[in-house]
């Protein structure tokens, strides 16, 4: 029996999202050091696991687990990165 790993690097999941259902949530993992461009199309962002900061329409926030940041439309697309460890996040 084999198994298949499945990657999506960042681009790809940019290009996806952009074109799934706006009800969809993504599900991301990032190590600290990565970051993220969560594209202008999604709505929110909820910390699993750990925590995040997210720069987003001039703005910088630190968002814990359990907690949601909406995202505002705007012109730019929201940026995001592990505090200190392993991020787990819903993007939707």
């Amino acid at each position: 029996m084999t198994s298949h790993e499945m990657t999506l690097t960042f681009d790809q999941f940019a290009l996806s999202a952009a074109s799934a259902a706006v009800d969809h949530a993504f599900r991301i993992v990032l190590l600290p050091g990565e970051l993220l461009r969560v594209p202008k199309a999604r709505r929110s962002i909820r910390v699993v696991s750990g925590a995040a900061w997210v720069s987003h329409d001039g703005r910088d926030y630190e968002v814990s687990a359990g907690e949601v940041l909406p995202l505002a439309r705007t012109r730019h697309a929201a940026l995001v990165s592990a505090e200190g460890q392993t991020l787990f996040l819903e993007i939707a």
